[in-house]
């Protein structure tokens, strides 16, 4: 059984989609997200760093993390007044 309301009483177009939204032909392409491969700073400058330490009855526990900022994404400073 044909689900599409659209079909009911004519025949079938195949130049339209299933619900009748818009051409085919006219329909976008869909881009590949990973054509160009995926990219990662080759030079990433690290500008903080963060150690939490507990300690327990039998052992401990660490958690540390360094914060990278791509130079490409870093605010320029503003001149200094002289």
């Amino acid at each position: 059984m044909d689900h599409f309301p659209t079909n009911w009483g004519r025949p079938r177009n195949e130049a339209f989609d299933p619900y009748a939204t818009y051409p085919l032909h006219q329909r976008p392409k869909a881009k590949d997200t990973f054509a160009e491969g995926v990219q990662h700073t080759q030079q990433p400058i690290v500008t903080g760093t963060s150690v939490l330490a507990i300690m327990f009855k039998d052992g401990i526990m660490m958690a540390a993390d360094n914060l990278g900022v791509s130079p490409s994404l870093t605010l320029p400073h503003p001149p200094s007044p002289n």
